[in-house]
């Protein structure tokens, strides 16, 4: 009920006074979006309050916390969420590390291996709350990564590795991009051994 009440309200009602009102109850039910009521509600309302959750996370002032939540709400819609691609990349350079990555997760469900190259930089984040972005960067890779990736993954693992290493490349993150980089490799050679041999060129 909520839902319909929230959908109906933003596609009936452009005044700027329910507008407010609805982004308020949007974020009150953000705050709470990890209770399953809450998150099934912003899911079901997603496919008629698609413009107004970009509106929010577009906006400059929306809180990190807001637009994290919308992320994962969207990545779970019944949307058109390409549509939001362009506005994850661009969160990329979000200045809470949260919001980055809230949009790496989101690029990973949506995004193919052409967009891994803005996320190989964030690896290398020297934001000391990074951490946990740069183990996410890895994961995503892991997904979406192809062939190329796995070459960039060995020129930064052969950096990392060197006595002299970057601090903000612990030991453990190593691992895990080792490991992000052997799964793409595994699941390139799985995709090989499924695909149909190639036909032979038609003789002249």
């Amino acid at each position: 009920m909520t839902a319909i009440i929230v959908a109906s309200i933003v596609v009936a009602l452009p005044s700027t006074n329910f507008q407010v009102a609805v982004i308020a109850h949007v974020q009150e039910l953000l705050r709470g979006h990890q209770d399953p009521d809450s998150r099934r509600i912003l899911v079901s309302a997603a496919p008629q309050a698609i413009w107004l959750y970009y509106t929010m996370m577009d906006a400059p002032d929306t809180h990190s916390i807001y637009i994290s939540g919308l992320y994962s709400v969207i990545a779970s819609s019944d949307v058109d969420r390409k549509r939001f691609m362009p506005l994850a990349l661009r969160h990329l350079t979000h200045p809470k590390a949260g919001v980055r990555s809230a949009a790496v997760t989101f690029i990973g469900s949506v995004g193919t291996a052409a967009d891994s190259g803005p996320l190989l930089v964030l690896l290398s984040d020297a934001d000391p709350d990074s951490n946990d972005t740069a183990y996410t960067v890895a994961r995503v890779l892991g997904w979406i990564g192809d062939e190329r990736t796995v070459v960039a993954l060995d020129v930064w693992l052969l950096r990392a590795r060197k006595p002299d290493r970057d601090p903000n490349h612990p030991s453990s993150l190593v691992r895990y991009v080792a490991k992000a980089r052997d799964e793409i490799k595994a699941r390139l050679a799985a995709e090989k051994a499924k695909a149909p041999p190639a036909k032979n060129a038609a003789k002249p």
